[in-house]
């Protein structure tokens, strides 16, 4: 068990701090263990067996399809179950801006600029960016 005295400069109100169990082995400034979920420690693997660390470097940072049609049929499937969903919000909004821009509300002191659609400065509804601003700020409201 090891044993860290506090230095003089270190103010005597800390506590002393104790390490115990094998101090691990450092490789290359790495400590080479991995920790498994229910908190055992075991010996990482070699260096040759980790296929991670082997990817040519002119591959890193490329798009690769197999990933891309895995997240594109993910995406297809999310759509496909709320598609109704989307085309309300779609209509609504729709609608909304088509108020605004009558109400010269659309248009305000951003002008040249197209805020984000999830920006409060970029929805059309007043109602609608205050009912969000009070959301994120965590205000209580009445259904």
């Amino acid at each position: 068990m090891a044993t860290r005295i506090p230095s003089e400069t270190t103010p005597s109100t800390l506590p002393e701090v104790t390490v115990s169990g094998v101090e691990p082995v450092y490789v290359d400034n790495m400590i080479r263990e991995r920790v498994l979920i229910h908190g055992r420690i075991r010996q990482m693997e070699p260096i040759a067996e980790i296929s991670c660390l082997h990817i040519p470097p002119d591959q890193i940072g490329c798009i690769k399809p197999g990933p891309v049609k895995k997240f594109m049929d993910a995406r297809g499937a999310h759509d496909q179950s709320n598609r109704r969903r989307k085309v309300k919000l779609q209509r609504k909004r729709a609608r909304e801006y088509a108020r605004a821009e009558r109400e010269g509300f659309a248009l305000g002191s951003y002008e040249g600029e197209t805020p984000p659609p999830a920006a409060l400065a970029g929805r059309a509804s007043l109602a609608d960016a205050a009912k969000l601003h009070r959301q994120s700020a965590g205000v209580k409201q009445d259904c």
